[in-house]
């Protein structure tokens, strides 16, 4: 009796972990959602907008109200910034000047309101406070590397000790941004490849530097915008100007440059590994590179990205994109319901 109720309970948890898994496969839920918009449904095409971003994305934020450093999604409200992802932090300046730029390790975290570094630990422990900027010469981005923090201040990047609290020029070149009056700059580390972009709006330089033996591998690339990808010998990014857009590839081995296509309408976008997300006046659009742009028929908004990964935007909730996921559910709608696609054109 004893084995029979044990048998019984066997099977009864079993075929739990079955259904359940069945109804949280996130295929099987985009494939219902089909075809719920084919028999017509009753809010079908709000289900099917739904169960398709859940299904493209790996991970979610509730939240669209972020700025993306790539690594970090946080925001600033006076002289505070609060990092929301991966995890959540809050640093605080000791005075009362704007938060201009942050970066967090697992060890250290950094804030500056482009006079001084104010340095925490990983945990939020305030450390201490060094002041390296100067009201005409202001620190514009920062990067921690290991126990160091790099810098750039006066087209010049600099390097900070956090063991032995000073600062020395990190290389003799200097990075200057195509304009000098006004202008943002970006710093971002992917193994030992240092990217330095300046700019502002449609004018920007793309530096590439090996951090580790200080040789600058690009100098003052012109981009036409600030978003690009690094890939493991290529650069991808926009040149040309309002209504003939052209997206490039730069071979950082042979310093040739090749046009991946052409691109008269862009109201934001984002490159990443496998291919681009384009926000345009016709609405949003995906495209592995060398291919044709195909519609994404939903109301979603580019969010930036984050450690080369598309993010998208839907009803509050910010969706961290798996770009052959969603190449791959593009081609399922396009062969499963054309009628989304019928008025496509870019």
């Amino acid at each position: 009796m004893k084995a029979r109720i044990f048998l019984m309970t066997l099977l009864y948890g079993a075929a739990a972990l079955i259904f359940g898994s069945c109804s949280l496969d996130p295929d099987r839920k985009l494939n219902n959602a089909i075809e719920g918009y084919l028999e017509k449904e009753p809010k079908a095409l709000q289900a099917l907008e739904s169960e398709f971003i859940n299904n493209i994305a790996i991970d979610t934020l509730e939240s669209t109200d972020f700025k993306s450093t790539g690594t970090l999604l946080y925001r600033t409200r006076d002289n505070s910034a609060e990092v929301i992802y991966p995890s959540k932090q809050k640093y605080r300046l000791t005075d009362d000047d704007p938060v201009i730029a942050i970066d967090r390790t697992d060890d250290y975290a950094v804030i500056s309101d482009g006079l001084k570094l104010c340095i925490f630990e990983g945990n939020g422990d305030h450390l201490n406070d060094e002041s390296v900027g100067e009201k005409k010469n202001r620190v514009k981005a920062v990067l921690i590397e290991g126990d160091s923090i790099l810098y750039y201040k006066n087209s010049k990047l600099y390097r900070y000790s956090i063991i032995h609290h000073s600062s020395e020029q990190f290389l003799k070149e200097s990075f200057p941004p195509p304009y000098t009056n006004y202008y943002m700059v970006h710093l971002a580390m992917r193994d030992d490849l240092l990217t330095v972009v300046t700019g502002i709006a449609g004018s920007h330089n793309f530096n590439l530097v090996n951090s580790t033996t200080g040789s600058v591998m690009i100098k003052n690339l012109a981009m036409s915008s600030s978003k690009h990808h690094v890939g493991i010998n290529t650069i991808r990014y926009i040149a040309g100007n309002s209504g003939n857009w052209e997206l490039m590839q730069y071979s950082i081995d042979s310093k040739a440059k090749k046009s991946l296509g052409k691109l008269s309408d862009i109201i934001d976008i984002e490159l990443a590994s496998q291919g681009y997300v384009l926000e345009s006046s016709t609405g949003l659009w995906a495209a592995e590179y060398g291919k044709n742009a195909r519609r994404i028929p939903f109301s979603y908004k580019l969010g930036g990205k984050y450690k080369g990964r598309v993010l998208l935007q839907y009803k509050d909730v910010t969706y961290f994109i798996d770009m052959k996921k969603l190449f791959s559910g593009i081609t399922k709608l396009m062969e499963k319901t054309p009628d989304l696609f019928a008025s496509s054109k870019h």
